[in-house]
């Protein structure tokens, strides 16, 4: 598993550190590379448009460089101009002038908005420079190399964009051409944003104006810390949050969403919130273990959940039905597994064995689980009913 983890953390790091992607044919008939580098991971668009090179500057289709430099952008098609948005920043292009906005401040550029093949283009550097991004031409490989430094991280849902600073732990929102508003501050841990990480952030519609946030920031990469934020948005204010830190020798598996329902958890309570809001269910996970350890969600319905502990890698189960935990591993190991599984050294190899047990399907109200013996090797599989 060890093996696993370190080939997967160096491929991901590769795709992290940069990424080349070709575009189509320049106007010279030659190819145009695009590579986009950043500290974050984001959802950099699949660039299959022409990138073009005009009188010696780089162009490309407007929202997809909006989308590389984590933009909102906002077409508005009676006055011809496209408005690129960032907390704190904002640019107004048009087509029928070469006067460009900035913040409000009229400046004259030569390389305005155009149109080529009926899109809109913008000039590459100048739009990321001013959102305090780098574009740097490589005429031996043709290729535009575009580079983040923001310290956000963004999703998008619906007509309104979501950024989270990673480095001050401030939430904003914009909706259509809006303005970006604060929602929020929320922590951060020391480190945070300073090197490459893998943080990231979710929004998704719940109800009508009500939206769901999950914010995974990672500081370190796969073997430091994480923080989970769960935010509830109500008509664009926060109704709930949870704070959730643990160690990254757990996988991104803590679980914040199932069917309809929000979960929010600090490891110790736990509230399940329907999509208007409204908290369904209170839980108190230490009183249902019987741990006195935060725990994470690795998965929750309506009528069980699986939690592990941080300080100890076994599996529990919370049966909802009986409203009482049940230790797997106590269920299912050998004696000499059972001890072992309570006194193994954290961040070694036996702890990362021991997620080994875990459910492999269900059929009903049974469950069915799976564990490696550390003795023998042998796969073995166990059934649990809920509620019996």
């Amino acid at each position: 598993m060890r093996k696993v983890r370190l080939v997967l953390s160096l491929a991901l790091i590769a795709c992290l550190t940069f990424s080349t992607l070709p575009s189509a044919q320049a106007e010279a008939g030659r190819t145009v590379n695009i590579q986009v580098k950043s500290r974050f991971v984001s959802e950099f668009p699949d660039i299959k448009q022409e990138g073009i090179i005009e009188n010696g500057r780089a162009y490309l289709p407007l929202r997809h460089l909006a989308a590389i430099l984590q933009l909102k952008v906002h077409w508005d098609e009676k006055r011809k101009t496209a408005t690129f948005i960032q907390p704190g920043r904002e640019l107004v292009l048009s087509t029928r002038t070469n006067t460009a906005w900035l913040n409000g401040q009229a400046r004259t550029l030569d390389t305005p908005l155009k149109i080529h093949n009926q899109r809109r283009y913008v000039p590459v550097r100048f739009v990321a420079e001013w959102f305090d991004g780098e574009a740097v031409w490589d005429e031996q490989t043709r290729t535009v190399v575009i580079k983040d430094n923001s310290p956000f991280i963004s999703a998008l849902v619906d007509q309104e964009m979501y950024w989270f600073d990673h480095l001050k732990g401030e939430l904003y929102r914009s909706i259509g051409g809006q303005t970006p508003v604060k929602l929020g501050s929320f922590k951060v841990l020391a480190g945070s944003g300073t090197e490459p990480t893998f943080s990231s952030i979710k929004a998704e519609k719940m109800s009508g104006s009500n939206r769901w946030l999950s914010i995974h920031l990672v500081v370190h990469g796969f073997t430091g810390i994480y923080v989970v934020h769960g935010v509830f948005l109500k008509d664009g204010q926060v109704l709930h949050h949870a704070e959730l830190e643990y160690s990254g020798i757990y996988s991104l598996v803590h679980m914040s969403r199932y069917d309809r329902y929000a979960v929010l958890s600090d490891g110790i309570q736990v509230q399940i919130v329907d999509a208007e809001g409204e908290i369904v269910k209170e839980l108190d996970l230490q009183a249902l273990t019987g741990v006195d350890d935060r725990l994470m969600i690795e998965k929750v319905t309506d009528r069980y959940m699986l939690v592990r502990p941080f300080k100890t890698p076994y599996l529990i189960l919370v049966d909802l039905i009986k409203q009482e935990g049940v230790k797997q591993y106590q269920q299912f190991y050998s004696e000499e597994d059972q001890l072992a599984s309570e006194n193994v050294g954290y961040n070694s190899y036996e702890f990362l064995h021991y997620f080994d047990l875990h459910l492999e399907k269900e059929e009903g109200n049974t469950l069915y689980f799976t564990s490696r013996s550390i003795e023998t090797g042998e796969i073995q599989t166990y059934t649990y009913t809920i509620g019996q």
